[in-house]
């Protein structure tokens, strides 16, 4: 294990956390738009979500590649063993990028109502599979010798995977509806911030279910974990977040609610990432067989090589992301250019 090695664990738990932080949110307002009853509604969603949703997927193009360079051995064995979510997720994200930039073009009723479902269903199907994933990572793959990989799709629809399905859903959702309630105004809002409120208890919930049993489900995490001082430290970021959240909302600050969700979900990815050092893809069938750092990182010129390229390229990524958020920033206008109705 090497400096670089490390250094690219740690660059490749940021980008993770930044995308599901940026796209939780458009992600969280495509759930929301399911349960939109009116094109007025329905408008106003996508009018704030259109301009930026596609700079906030780059960001999961960016974690992808740096796993894929950094840590070939790890991004074959996961998607492989994962191959159906992730099928499910591309085709998800294709369709609900064309719904997104069609919808307002629709000509028919028919056509309107397809892309409808298209943006809904790709929302929703992401904010599902990234807990599944997650969660069966956290809990360990049955990983044999030279990351082969044993069983098959249903063998990952376990008990902690499902509640971590869950939990990522009711987050997500939860940063979508606070989003949108910092972008509206009037009852459209009131009606935003009512359902926050109700899905602030489900994501409670289900994070009081994960936190109980961890400790049995991730016992082997917690044992070989060489960085649990900062799981620690994330875990009570999160719940600090969460709190804000709550304190936000009761105090209509809605911006500072929305940001307090982000500080809640980046806490939760670093605090899986602490939970998960030194391994990158734990195997259930026996430590040896681990995917970790020091076995699966690539050679220490290439990954010098791909850093210099990424700190070339991602402050690039940064200042476009910026730029957008600046440039939309505000209350949502229906049929404002690029609004997408």
């Amino acid at each position: 294990m090497t400096v670089l090695s490390i250094l690219w664990f740690v660059l490749a738990a940021v980008l993770f956390a930044v995308y599901a932080v940026a796209d939780g949110f458009d992600l969280g307002a495509g759930m929301t738009y399911a349960f939109m009853k009116t094109d007025e509604g329905r408008g106003k969603i996508l009018a704030a979500i259109s301009p930026i949703w596609n700079g906030n997927e780059v960001w999961l193009l960016a974690a992808i590649g740096s796993l894929l360079a950094a840590f070939p051995p790890v991004y074959a064995a996961l998607l492989s063993s994962m191959y159906v979510p992730v099928m499910l997720v591309l085709v998800a994200l294709i369709f609900r990028a064309t719904g997104i930039e069609l919808r307002g073009k629709a000509k028919s009723p028919a056509l309107g109502k397809f892309f409808d479902v298209t943006i809904a269903v790709g929302s929703f199907i992401p904010a599902w599979a990234i807990g599944l994933v997650a969660g069966n990572v956290l809990i360990g793959f049955p990983l044999e010798p030279e990351g082969v990989m044993k069983g098959n799709f249903l063998a990952f629809l376990n008990p902690f995977a499902l509640l971590a399905s869950l939990a990522s859903l009711a987050a997500f959702g939860l940063h979508g509806l606070l989003f949108l309630a910092m972008k509206s105004d009037n009852s459209f809002r009131e009606n935003l911030v009512r359902n926050a409120r109700r899905l602030f208890l489900a994501v409670a919930v289900t994070i009081i279910a994960g936190g109980a049993v961890s400790p049995a489900a991730l016992a082997g995490r917690f044992a070989s974990s060489k960085a649990l001082p900062f799981f620690w430290v994330f875990a009570c970021l999160a719940i600090i977040g969460y709190v804000g959240v709550w304190i936000y909302l009761k105090a209509t600050r809605y911006g500072l609610a929305f940001a307090s969700s982000g500080v809640a979900i980046a806490s939760l990815c670093g605090a899986a990432a602490a939970l998960l050092y030194p391994a990158l893809l734990p195997s259930s069938l026996a430590a040896a067989n681990d995917l970790t750092v020091a076995n699966s990182a690539s050679s220490d010129s290439s990954l010098l090589v791909m850093l210099v390229v990424t700190l070339i390229a991602l402050p690039l990524i940064a200042v476009y992301t910026f730029v957008a958020y600046r440039s939309f920033r505000g209350k949502t206008v229906v049929g404002k250019e690029g609004s997408g109705y």
